[in-house]
Order: C-alpha cells, then structure tokens, then sequence
C-alpha cells in the first residue's frame, strides 16, 4: 500500500491510497478527501478496462473533472482507463 500525492496538472490535488491485492491481480483505490481525512474507495480486478461512470457511481463522484483525474493516475499505474478522447 502507499499513498500519492497526484496533482494531474490542472491545479488540483488528490489524497491517493493505492494498493495491489497480495497474491490477486486486484487493486484497490482510495480517494482521501476532505483534506486527506476520509473519503470513498474502489476495489477493481487488474484486467478491467475502467470508464468514468463506472468510476464515478462506485466511488461517488459527482464531478466528472475529478473522475478524470483518478483516471488519469489509474493509468499512469499501468491499468486500461477511459479517456476524455475516447
């Protein structure tokens, strides 16, 4: 498990936990919010290809700019992630 500090460029930053299953080829994603005091999680299998409504109703964003961003750093993580061109 370790924690990221992901600023995607746009001047935003995220409060990130992200952490491979010991053993699976499943991942885990949390978004600490709220000043990096709590927040919302994904836990998703590391051969799925993750779009942003699926992203955002599992985590409960409202926000598609923040989906994108979470996105943007699943894939720079090495996972198959929806992109705004796609």
């Amino acid at each position: 498990m370790k924690t990221y500090q992901y600023q995607p460029g746009n001047g935003s930053n995220y409060d990130l936990v992200y952490a491979k299953y010991p053993g699976l080829n499943r991942y885990l994603l949390a978004w600490l919010h709220r000043g990096g005091s709590g927040g919302s999680s994904f836990s998703f299998d590391g051969g799925s290809y993750i779009t942003a409504g699926y992203l955002m109703e599992k985590m409960g964003i409202t926000y598609g700019g923040d989906a994108q961003a979470l996105l943007g750093f699943l894939a720079e993580q090495g996972h198959e992630t929806e992109q705004p061109s796609d």
